[in-house]
This record gives structure tokens, C-alpha cells and sequence, in this order.
């Protein structure tokens, strides 16, 4: 991908060198990976409980973030710690369309959308299929482009979050939490 595709355009610099010294040992790379079984089998589509549409937008100048200059938001909302927007349950399947759209200032720049707990399979980008089995915990979406993921949650009940992974947009907005429950919570309070 260009590097301008991610970031505005900026001059490109050798940042380290690396010098291999000593004697050289055989070390053939492997021609295979293992199979992770942890994320297998697949996801089928009629697994799918819920689909949600999830979208990173940004807006400059700033209007609700007037301290930075710049509004990063996720779903037209920008970062609270005490909101949590999004609820599912241990075990619960969903697929997710992440758009980044172009109609707002200055929102013409893409965003790699990272969660945290649990990772994903890529089904499509911008309505590519993708090879099955593309499984990852951030992926890039372009400024324009939706992809959709599939996710099984797993292992983990708690609270937490899925955002931008660019420091400088996560840190100022484009964040938002979500909240696994055990099977068969609805977070009735009980007398």
C-alpha cells in the first residue's frame, strides 16, 4: 500500500539499518504454517446473530474536540469511557461492516480498525471476498471502503474496546467500548 494511503504525504526516511554479523546458521523458513485451531471451524453465515455497522469518521476542524483541532469518531460519537454502545454474549457470532466514510472534512484518509479480546475473519473488502480462513485482530480500511468481519467471542467476559489504531486518532475520540456478557445475562438488576 502507499504510504500515502495511510498517512497525508511526508517525505520518506531510512529510519534503522541492520547488520547481520557472525557465522551463518541453516535456518530454512518453513513452506507452511500450522493451522490456528483456535479460530477454526470457520464461521458460516447462518451463524450470525447480529450484523452491526460500525463507522470511523473525522472531521477537521474539530468541532466537539476543539482542543486538538480534529474530531475522530466512531459512529458519529466521540470516545466515553462510561458508554458501552455495543453488548453481546460469550459465544455469541457477529458480522460487522466497518466503513469509512468520505463525506465529512477532511475525512479522506483511511483507518486501521483494531479489537481488542478476540480476533476476526476478513469476509470482504469494499465486496471482495477474501481467501476463508483470513483471520486478524486489525485490519485497513480504506477512506471509501467498507469490510465486513466475523467474529465469535471467546474466552473472555468483560469490557472493552475496538478503535483506530493511528495513536493520534484513537487517543482523541475514535474509540469505543463493548461489553462481553456470560451466556444468558441481560443485565437485569436483580432486588
Amino acid at each position: 500500500m502507499a504510504q500515502s494511503a495511510q498517512f497525508h504525504k511526508s517525505d520518506e526516511k531510512v529510519v534503522a539499518e541492520i547488520e547481520v554479523t557472525g557465522a551463518p546458521k541453516n535456518m530454512a523458513l518453513p513452506t507452511t504454517l500450522p493451522i490456528p485451531s483456535r479460530f477454526y471451524p470457520l464461521i458460516k453465515p447462518e451463524e450470525v446473530k447480529r450484523v452491526r455497522m460500525i463507522e470511523f469518521m473525522s472531521s477537521t476542524p474539530g468541532m466537539i474536540n476543539l482542543v486538538t483541532g480534529g474530531d475522530y469518531l466512531v459512529n458519529n460519537a466521540i470516545y466515553n469511557e462510561k458508554e458501552v454502545p455495543v453488548v453481546t454474549h460469550l459465544d455469541d457470532v457477529e458480522e460487522w461492516w466497518i466503513k469509512v466514510g468520505t463525506g465529512h472534512p477532511g475525512g479522506d484518509e483511511g483507518h486501521p480498525f483494531h479489537i481488542h479480546v478476540n480476533s476476526f475473519e476478513v469476509i470482504s473488502v469494499d465486496g471482495k471476498p477474501l481467501p476463508p480462513g483470513t483471520i486478524q485482530d486489525t485490519v485497513w480500511v480504506g477512506a471509501g471502503q467498507t469490510v465486513v468481519i466475523r467474529q465469535r467471542y471467546k474466552q473472555h467476559v468483560g469490557k472493552s474496546v475496538f478503535h483506530c489504531h493511528i495513536l493520534p486518532h484513537e487517543d482523541t475520540g475514535m474509540m469505543s467500548n463493548f461489553l462481553i456478557l456470560p451466556p444468558g445475562d441481560d443485565m437485569t438488576h436483580k432486588h
